[in-house]
């Protein structure tokens, strides 16, 4: 029904959003295949469904990448050293941005690293560090916000400190970070909104004097740019709730001219540009550490917090609520699967 409702308004969703769908329904049915397992001691048979395998809505297959992943990053990745989480979200019209352009996405990723990088090294160095120093982190992008949305956003386990090589033989040795304080957080947020707007414009993605998305950016016909432009912004894109099809996202203020604001420890926001950087483990952590890599290594979807009303419409119950107290938001079916397939 979804793929008919793209249809009849003359548009097509693409071939990998649409195999997607499929695949998620094959997911762990018998009936499209299994594996037979046998115990070579005591003959017990069971046999398991194949997975879809896939990367995008699947919790199941997700959830087992999640663990997956932690498990590995703990394991046989990280050191133990001081590992900090740093999370930068970006601005409704650059949110656009990222999750269209995988370039544009690469970029704003090595901007974050290097500034983040540099203040590490910076502050390491009035510590009396010396030598070529180097950091360490782990990325994953995440592209759903907290409302099924579609808000791309990194999530960065960086070391909290960086190595020096040592002398001819000897192995490397550790500089921790003794203290990272609210007035970093604030610098550092300002430094990278300036860089990443700084970046886009010279690429022609803003407009000198409006400061807009480029109209390029939101192909005329292209139903999944519509799709994730009303997903940005939490609106309808088909159906009988269709809003106006969305061309511009919004204007960036003088980033220049504007303190960032401080909302909690370690957290600092400038012109929707947000980062917080409050969650530390400690060499010690490792159970911690592999809770935090699970968190940002997780799903796009809790179905935990899925559930049906009495008329059939979807419910999915927010984390946590919005400030004027909307705790639950409400979907039509459609409108459901109109959400899922923006973040694919």
């Amino acid at each position: 029904t979804f793929l008919v409702a793209t249809e009849m308004e003359g548009k097509h969703l693409p071939k990998h959003v649409i195999e997607e769908f499929e695949a998620f329904l094959r997911c762990g049915v018998l009936a499209y295949g299994f594996v037979r397992l046998r115990c070579e001691k005591c003959h017990h048979e069971r046999i398991a469904a194949l997975s879809c395998k896939k990367r995008g809505i699947c919790s199941s297959c997700g959830g087992r990448r999640m663990a997956e992943t932690a498990a590995h990053l703990v394991d046989h990745v990280f050191p133990r050293v001081g590992v900090r989480q740093w999370v930068i979200s970006f601005p409704f019209q650059i949110r656009y941005l990222l999750a269209r352009n995988p370039k544009i996405q690469s970029r704003c990723l090595e901007i974050v690293l290097r500034a983040i990088s540099a203040l590490i090294k910076k502050k390491l160095r009035k510590q009396g560090a010396t030598g070529q120093l180097q950091t360490g982190a782990v990325t994953i992008i995440q592209r759903a916000g907290g409302s099924i949305n579609l808000n791309p956003h990194l999530h960065m386990l960086v070391l909290d400190g960086a190595y020096s090589h040592g002398e001819e033989g000897n192995p490397p040795r550790f500089h921790w970070l003794q203290s990272l304080t609210d007035d970093d957080v604030k610098a550092l947020i300002k430094t990278i909104a300036l860089r990443v707007v700084r970046h886009l414009k010279r690429h022609g993605h803003f407009r000198d004097d409006t400061q807009y998305v480029a109209d390029e950016d939101t192909p005329s016909g292209d139903v999944m740019a519509e799709l994730q432009a009303a997903s940005v912004q939490s609106k309808i894109a088909l159906g009988k709730k269709k809003g106006q099809k969305v061309k511009r996202l919004g204007s960036l203020g003088k980033i220049i001219d504007i303190n960032p604001e401080t909302k909690a420890p370690l957290c600092a926001a400038i012109e929707g540009f947000s980062l917080h950087a409050g969650v530390y483990c400690s060499p010690s952590e490792r159970k911690k550490l592999e809770k935090v890599a699970r968190y940002i290594a997780r799903p796009a979807v809790a179905e935990d917090r899925l559930r049906f009303d009495s008329r059939g419409d979807i419910m999915y119950k927010l984390k946590h609520p919005y400030t004027d107290g909307t705790s639950i938001l409400m979907f039509s079916p459609l409108e459901f699967l109109e959400k899922i397939a923006a973040l694919i």
